[in-house]
């Protein structure tokens, strides 16, 4: 954070603009990140919480066996790997975890060919 003094003869001719402004001795407010998980899995992020603003929270997924990363939603969207996100007002990012494991499925009888609308019995093997 920069400190910018400004000494003008008349303080109605200064003019600044800026979309987010500290004023020093105010007190420092800090920010919270919440992680919630969807499926299995695990998200660990570089550093804890509180955190001040603009920190840069680095979130890295690691799935449960049988399981894959999907991607983010919430305050952080998409499916890097790992992801990043700005500190700059509490936030809440979802972790989609999804299964992988894969299902074969055999038909109760050997036909190659079936008709349309023909009734397959099948079963997990």
């Amino acid at each position: 954070m920069a400190i910018i003094i400004f000494v003008c003869a008349s303080p109605t001719e200064l003019i600044f603009t800026a979309s987010t402004f500290h004023v020093a001795g105010a007190g420092v407010t800090t920010y919270t990140l919440n992680v919630i998980i969807v499926g299995e899995g695990s998200v660990n992020l570089n550093s804890t919480g509180p955190y001040n603003f603009d920190d840069v929270v680095q979130l890295n997924p690691y799935p449960s066996y049988g399981w894959g990363f999907l991607g983010w939603s919430g305050d952080l969207n998409g499916s890097a790997n790992p992801g990043t996100i700005v500190m700059n007002s509490n936030k809440v990012v979802y972790a989609h975890f999804v299964s992988t494991n894969t299902l074969y499925l055999t038909a109760a009888t050997y036909k190659y060919l079936y008709s349309v609308g023909e009734m397959v019995n099948v079963s997990g093997i």
